[in-house]
């Protein structure tokens, strides 16, 4: 089964990655490979905020509280997926599953705020029905753009640049990266006039890769890093889940359906359907495929089928069916399965 690249979180999550295994193993990367994490998540977290400031503001210049997405992505020349995501990330806007595009507290906190700087009490007046805490749940939502600061014991809610902090911060690593590079290059000139070794300058060397090399290499690490950043919180996402478990619809080889509560088993790696009769476990190693497929019920309802195909001894026993509603939630579940299914099957032919 094959996926395109992954190009960002809404999309299907690819393939392309040889070893899904490695998601979930630590690499030797160290601060490197962090920085780049890092680097790769802030512009990430740029890109989302620019959208969700355009979005507020054509929401306050039609006089909306709230619209549906087609019309606001229509409004701001987005595409509507690409916008959905966006808004989402940013904690400033939910889409409800009528694509109905509203306000979450984070952003009624700055369309309040009058100034960069306001009392947690002032805030709270303009808000109204808001409590305490929402706001200090409003203020960690906000990907930095908002922070509580204390002054003569009043608690002060504050409207800050995270670029132009971002910026500062990383000048300031720069400057210590550079101090710790000449002080390692000077104790490896020390080793070198005492054993006559070259290797520790080729360590340095590496070290200092990063900022020393072509750009096109630097930036291809970043997408990388990015990448994997992005799989490793959809699947986060996905477990959270379907630890709890999710309602969805099972049909049987002759078409019946039944009402089933599927979730996920991380201690015996397996997907379990809890019908009448009990639970039943299908372990992610035993599936050899998982397909999607689109169709219109008798009813003239669309639906989205997953279809996981289940192997023993090498040949497929059983296809295990499940109707999702949405495309993008079964999307999703394919993706992330197929990742555990590919993860855990390798790790037994090993």
């Amino acid at each position: 089964m094959e996926f395109e690249p992954l190009l960002s979180l809404h999309e299907p999550l690819g393939a392309t990655v040889e070893e899904p295994a490695e998601i979930f193993s630590v690499g030797k990367g160290g601060k490197r490979n962090k920085r780049l994490e890092e680097a790769a998540l802030e512009d990430a977290k740029v890109a989302y905020r620019a959208k969700s400031k355009v979005a507020a503001g054509w929401l306050t210049e039609m006089g909306l509280e709230d619209c549906l997405l087609a019309e606001l992505a229509q409004g701001v020349g987005e595409d509507p997926n690409e916008l959905r995501f966006a808004l989402e990330q940013s904690k400033r806007f939910i889409v409800d599953d009528d694509l109905v595009v509203e306000k979450t507290l984070v952003q009624k906190v700055f369309d309040v705020m009058e100034s960069d700087i306001e009392t947690m009490t002032e805030v709270l007046n303009k808000l109204g029905e808001a409590s305490e805490a929402g706001v200090r749940l409003a203020v960690r939502d906000s990907l930095g753009e908002l922070k509580i600061r204390v002054a003569n014991d009043i608690e002060l809610v504050e409207r800050v640049d995270p670029e132009e902090e971002q910026r500062a911060k990383r000048e300031e690593e720069k400057v210590q990266r550079a101090k710790e590079k000449m002080e390692r290059k000077k104790e490896m000139q020390k080793r070198r006039r005492k054993r006559g070794r070259k290797e520790e300058e080729q360590e340095v060397e590496s070290e200092s890769s990063d900022e020393d090399g072509h750009p096109q290499d630097v930036a291809d690490k970043k997408a990388l890093a990015f990448r994997r950043l992005q799989v490793q919180i959809k699947i986060e996402e996905f477990l959270k889940a379907y630890t709890r478990g999710q309602n969805l619809v099972k049909i049987n080889a002759k078409g019946r359906r039944y009402a089933r509560r599927v979730y996920v088993d991380t201690a015996k790696r397996a997907l379990v359907i809890q019908g009448a009769n009990g639970p039943k476990f299908f372990p992610f190693a035993s599936m050899k495929e998982v397909d999607l497929e689109t169709r219109t019920t008798k009813e003239g309802r669309v639906e989205t089928l997953v279809i996981c195909a289940i192997e023993k001894d090498g040949r497929i026993v059983k296809e295990l069916t499940l109707a999702f509603p949405d495309q993008s939630k079964a999307s999703t579940f394919v993706n992330c399965v197929t990742l555990f299914s590919l993860a855990l099957r390798r790790k037994q032919e090993s």
